[in-house]
Protein backbone atom coordinates (compact mmCIF):
# COMPACT_ATOMS: atom_id res chain seq x y z
CA UNK A 1 0.00 0.00 0.00
CA UNK A 2 2.50 2.85 0.95
CA UNK A 3 6.31 1.14 1.08
CA UNK A 4 7.96 1.73 4.26
CA UNK A 5 10.83 3.76 4.10
CA UNK A 6 14.15 4.57 6.48
CA UNK A 7 12.42 8.10 6.49
CA UNK A 8 8.69 6.38 7.92
CA UNK A 9 10.88 4.98 10.62
CA UNK A 10 11.00 6.38 14.51
CA UNK A 11 14.01 5.70 15.75
CA UNK A 12 13.59 4.31 19.29
CA UNK A 13 16.05 2.94 20.74
CA UNK A 14 16.14 -1.06 20.94
CA UNK A 15 16.29 -2.97 24.18
CA UNK A 16 20.06 -4.52 23.99
CA UNK A 17 20.60 -0.42 23.82
CA UNK A 18 18.29 0.77 27.03
CA UNK A 19 19.58 -2.05 28.71
CA UNK A 20 23.92 -1.25 28.16
CA UNK A 21 22.80 2.14 29.87
CA UNK A 22 22.70 3.13 33.31
CA UNK A 23 19.17 3.29 35.46
CA UNK A 24 16.79 4.77 35.86
CA UNK A 25 15.30 1.98 33.30
CA UNK A 26 12.19 3.22 31.48
CA UNK A 27 8.91 1.87 32.17
CA UNK A 28 7.40 1.09 28.79
CA UNK A 29 9.68 0.40 26.13
CA UNK A 30 8.39 1.22 22.89
CA UNK A 31 9.63 -1.35 19.66
CA UNK A 32 12.23 0.32 17.99
CA UNK A 33 10.52 1.15 14.59
CA UNK A 34 7.27 1.85 16.04
CA UNK A 35 3.96 -0.09 16.50
CA UNK A 36 3.09 -2.71 19.00
CA UNK A 37 4.86 -5.60 20.92
CA UNK A 38 2.99 -8.75 18.99
CA UNK A 39 5.62 -11.65 19.53
CA UNK A 40 5.07 -14.34 22.03
CA UNK A 41 7.55 -15.51 24.35
CA UNK A 42 10.06 -17.18 22.92
CA UNK A 43 12.92 -16.76 25.38
CA UNK A 44 14.21 -18.77 27.93
CA UNK A 45 15.45 -17.11 31.44
CA UNK A 46 19.19 -17.25 31.97
CA UNK A 47 19.27 -17.33 35.51
CA UNK A 48 16.91 -19.74 37.90
CA UNK A 49 13.87 -18.25 39.52
CA UNK A 50 15.19 -16.84 42.90
CA UNK A 51 14.54 -18.76 46.03
CA UNK A 52 12.17 -16.13 47.65
CA UNK A 53 9.66 -15.64 44.48
CA UNK A 54 8.46 -18.99 43.72
CA UNK A 55 7.90 -20.00 40.47
CA UNK A 56 4.49 -19.82 39.09
CA UNK A 57 2.06 -22.98 38.72
CA UNK A 58 1.51 -23.71 34.85
CA UNK A 59 -2.31 -23.32 35.01
CA UNK A 60 -2.21 -19.41 36.33
CA UNK A 61 -0.16 -18.80 33.25
CA UNK A 62 -1.92 -17.22 30.39
CA UNK A 63 -0.47 -15.98 27.13
CA UNK A 64 -2.75 -14.27 24.76
CA UNK A 65 -1.86 -14.14 20.93
CA UNK A 66 -4.07 -11.51 18.46
CA UNK A 67 -3.16 -13.72 14.98
CA UNK A 68 -5.09 -11.01 12.91
CA UNK A 69 -2.15 -8.20 13.88
CA UNK A 70 0.30 -10.80 12.61
CA UNK A 71 -1.98 -11.39 9.53
CA UNK A 72 -2.70 -7.70 8.71
CA UNK A 73 1.54 -7.11 9.47
CA UNK A 74 2.55 -10.35 7.31
CA UNK A 75 0.20 -10.11 4.47
CA UNK A 76 -0.95 -6.47 4.02
CA UNK A 77 1.06 -3.78 5.63
CA UNK A 78 3.80 -2.43 3.35
CA UNK A 79 2.78 -4.28 0.04
CA UNK A 80 0.39 -2.70 -2.56
CA UNK A 81 -3.54 -3.72 -1.18
CA UNK A 82 -6.65 -1.63 -1.08
CA UNK A 83 -8.46 -0.51 2.34
CA UNK A 84 -12.03 0.26 2.15
CA UNK A 85 -14.63 1.54 4.83
CA UNK A 86 -18.52 1.56 5.70
CA UNK A 87 -20.87 1.11 8.45
CA UNK A 88 -23.35 -1.60 8.78
CA UNK A 89 -26.57 -1.03 10.86
CA UNK A 90 -25.98 -4.99 12.31
CA UNK A 91 -21.72 -5.04 12.22
CA UNK A 92 -20.92 -1.33 13.34
CA UNK A 93 -17.84 0.13 11.35
CA UNK A 94 -16.44 -2.10 8.99
CA UNK A 95 -12.62 -2.36 7.66
CA UNK A 96 -12.09 -4.25 4.44
CA UNK A 97 -8.51 -4.92 3.17
CA UNK A 98 -8.32 -6.38 0.08
CA UNK A 99 -5.15 -7.92 -1.42
CA UNK A 100 -4.39 -9.94 -5.25
CA UNK A 101 -1.92 -12.48 -5.10
CA UNK A 102 -0.08 -15.18 -6.65
CA UNK A 103 0.18 -18.49 -4.58
CA UNK A 104 2.18 -20.91 -6.60
CA UNK A 105 0.63 -20.86 -9.99
CA UNK A 106 -2.53 -20.10 -8.94
CA UNK A 107 -4.45 -16.31 -8.94
CA UNK A 108 -5.67 -15.62 -5.36
CA UNK A 109 -7.96 -12.58 -3.47
CA UNK A 110 -6.65 -12.30 0.37
CA UNK A 111 -9.17 -10.50 2.31
CA UNK A 112 -9.41 -9.48 5.78
CA UNK A 113 -12.73 -7.67 6.97
CA UNK A 114 -12.45 -5.89 10.86
CA UNK A 115 -15.58 -5.21 12.67
CA UNK A 116 -15.76 -3.55 16.05
CA UNK A 117 -15.79 -6.75 17.64
CA UNK A 118 -14.15 -9.53 15.24
CA UNK A 119 -11.73 -9.93 12.53
CA UNK A 120 -12.52 -12.55 9.53
CA UNK A 121 -9.64 -13.35 7.00
CA UNK A 122 -9.76 -15.51 3.94
CA UNK A 123 -7.89 -16.31 0.99
CA UNK A 124 -10.03 -17.29 -2.26
CA UNK A 125 -8.22 -18.90 -5.38
CA UNK A 126 -9.86 -16.56 -8.27
CA UNK A 127 -10.72 -19.69 -10.43
CA UNK A 128 -13.48 -21.23 -7.92
CA UNK A 129 -15.30 -17.89 -8.36
CA UNK A 130 -17.84 -17.66 -11.50
CA UNK A 131 -17.20 -13.59 -11.81
CA UNK A 132 -14.84 -11.21 -10.52
CA UNK A 133 -17.16 -9.95 -7.04
CA UNK A 134 -17.01 -6.05 -6.33
CA UNK A 135 -16.21 -5.14 -2.92
CA UNK A 136 -19.27 -5.79 -1.42
CA UNK A 137 -19.06 -9.27 -2.65
CA UNK A 138 -15.85 -9.93 -1.54
CA UNK A 139 -16.91 -8.64 2.04
CA UNK A 140 -19.76 -11.10 1.98
CA UNK A 141 -17.02 -13.97 1.13
CA UNK A 142 -15.48 -13.66 4.34
CA UNK A 143 -18.59 -13.27 6.35
CA UNK A 144 -22.31 -13.63 5.38
CA UNK A 145 -23.40 -11.21 7.37
CA UNK A 146 -22.33 -7.81 6.07
CA UNK A 147 -25.46 -5.82 5.03
CA UNK A 148 -24.54 -2.85 2.82
CA UNK A 149 -25.16 -1.03 -0.63
CA UNK A 150 -21.22 -0.16 -0.38
CA UNK A 151 -17.66 0.38 0.79
CA UNK A 152 -15.76 3.58 0.36
CA UNK A 153 -12.57 3.60 -0.51
CA UNK A 154 -9.89 4.89 1.73
CA UNK A 155 -8.37 7.60 0.03
CA UNK A 156 -5.85 9.34 2.51
CA UNK A 157 -2.15 10.18 2.21
CA UNK A 158 -0.12 7.81 4.66
CA UNK A 159 -3.38 5.74 5.50
CA UNK A 160 -1.26 2.93 6.82
CA UNK A 161 0.00 4.81 9.74
CA UNK A 162 -3.77 4.87 11.30
CA UNK A 163 -4.81 0.92 10.32
CA UNK A 164 -2.21 -1.33 11.90
CA UNK A 165 -3.81 0.04 15.61
CA UNK A 166 -7.55 -0.85 14.60
CA UNK A 167 -6.69 -4.79 14.54
CA UNK A 168 -3.82 -4.74 16.22
CA UNK A 169 -4.54 -5.61 19.95
CA UNK A 170 -8.19 -6.33 22.09
CA UNK A 171 -6.85 -3.66 25.10
CA UNK A 172 -6.58 -1.10 21.64
CA UNK A 173 -9.79 -1.48 20.76
CA UNK A 174 -11.62 1.33 23.14
CA UNK A 175 -8.75 3.61 21.86
CA UNK A 176 -8.66 3.66 18.19
CA UNK A 177 -12.39 3.06 16.99
CA UNK A 178 -12.69 3.90 13.34
CA UNK A 179 -15.69 6.63 13.76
Amino acid sequence: FFPQTEEDYIPYPSVHEVLGRRSPFPLILLPQFGGYWIEGTNHEPKDPPEADHPPCPASHIKLETNSTAKIYRKNFMGKEHFNYYTMDAALSHLVFSMKYEVIGDQEHLRLMLRTKYKTYHDVIPISCLTEFPNVVQMAKLVCEEVNVDRFYPVLYPKVAVFFPPFPCHPSTRNHHDVT
